[in-house]
């Protein structure tokens, strides 16, 4: 994920900056360490804020959203723009007044990308990935899943199950009465059985997508589905941020439709094409 690569880049030029602070404040030398702070060590911190309102504007809808929303709550209080003008940051005091800001932007932000959720959603991510790219590179795998998709749905959504699970991702999807399916074996999930074998449980709902079939409508199908759950999350072990609704095609869908927003969790289409290789990509594969 570009975001996790750009913050870690934040962070250690960050840390280069509180360290340096630090040196020169063990030492002693306070009125050295003023006039630096006015020429080296406070532009410096401005430039770490306007780095952190681009990271903002970049990512935000792919950030975990506890994540997205203490940065943005942060960016608007004690890091608003005119905390970091001239007037706001001036001196020993000023430097010390932004850089504990960012500490606590920093501390606050770690945190929400620490939690188990952040791996989950990698997990998910990569085990959709890894999913597509068997479909085009192994030949076994293709045709599984060409003749799960002429038996239904039923029949991808256990495929794809399976494959989470070697992700140690548990994929349940939900029912009339707002609890948990299990999607390979049909009956309700055995909390018990998931916790001992999976990292993560994951909210999943699959749609087939055939030609003629409006993608959309699938979309918000399986939308209308997923919000049926009304069970409490297992806390520290269910992904509570982000659902999944899995779109399978036989050819690659574009454009991909987008999930309606909620407050709750951020729900994220992904399109598993069964056959996605045009003939032309098909020829330079070959």
């Amino acid at each position: 994920m570009f975001w996790m690569v750009e913050w870690k880049a934040w962070s250690a030029r960050y840390e280069a900056i509180a360290a340096l602070v630090q040196l020169y404040v063990q030492a002693g030398t306070f009125a050295t360490f003023a006039d630096l702070a006015g020429r080296q060590i406070i532009p410096q911190l401005v430039d770490q804020r306007a780095l952190l309102v681009g990271f903002r504007d970049r990512f935000a809808s792919q950030l975990p959203p506890d994540a997205a929303r203490s940065l943005q709550k942060h960016l608007q209080g004690q890091l608003a723009e005119q905390q970091f003008d001239a007037q706001g940051a001036a001196g020993l005091p000023g430097a010390l007044r932004l850089l504990g800001a960012l500490a606590m932007v920093k501390a606050e932000i770690d945190f929400c990308l620490a939690d188990k959720g952040a791996h989950a959603v990698r997990a998910s991510e990569r085990a959709f990935e890894h999913l597509q790219r068997s479909l085009i590179a192994d030949e076994d795998v293709h045709a599984k899943w060409r003749r799960a998709f002429d038996v239904g749905e039923v029949a991808c959504e256990k495929l794809g199950a399976v494959h989470m699970l070697l992700h140690g991702i548990w994929a349940f999807k939900a029912n009339a009465e707002g609890g948990r399916t299990d999607l390979i074996l049909g009956d309700s999930v055995r909390d018990a059985d998931a916790a001992r074998s999976s990292d993560a449980m994951v909210l999943t709902e699959w749609k087939m997508v055939r030609d003629g079939d409006d993608a959309n409508d699938s979309v918000r199908t399986a939308f209308r589905q997923a919000e049926r759950y009304s069970r409490d999350t297992l806390a520290g072990f269910e992904l509570s941020t982000h659902r999944y609704l899995v779109l399978v095609s036989l050819k690659k869908l574009t454009p991909i439709p987008e999930a309606p927003r909620t407050d709750k969790c951020l729900y994220v289409v992904r399109n598993i094409a069964v056959e996605p290789l045009t003939p032309s990509m098909e020829s330079r594969a070959g």
